[in-house]
């Protein structure tokens, strides 16, 4: 096992390598699977409702993994853009291979 801290905007995120990729992996997947549903969803009369849905849930699912305020922590704000997540996670990809 190794302890992990990565740097993030207002503060760090940790967790542990090799133990933790399966749940990291399985975060990533539920929230692009969340994303890719909100984009088949999405119309010019839902696009706020549909929207916001998406940043409550995928906020749910990060924090899930990463723990409680990890977004605000991560990003910013408690509901980031999904644009936030992906850019999030291709970086953390880069930080798993490296490891």
């Amino acid at each position: 096992m190794a302890r992990k801290i990565i740097n993030v905007r207002n503060g760090q995120l940790r967790f542990d390598i090799p133990e933790d990729i399966p749940k990291i992996h399985n975060s990533s997947v539920k929230i692009f699977e969340l994303i890719n549903t909100a984009e088949k969803e999405i119309t010019v009369e839902n696009e706020h409702e549909i929207d916001m849905g998406l940043r409550k849930n995928t906020s749910r699912e990060f924090e899930k993994c990463f723990g409680v305020n990890s977004c605000k922590k991560t990003f910013g704000t408690r509901f980031p853009s999904y644009k936030a997540y992906v850019e999030f996670f291709d970086k953390l990809n880069v930080l798993l291979d490296k490891w």
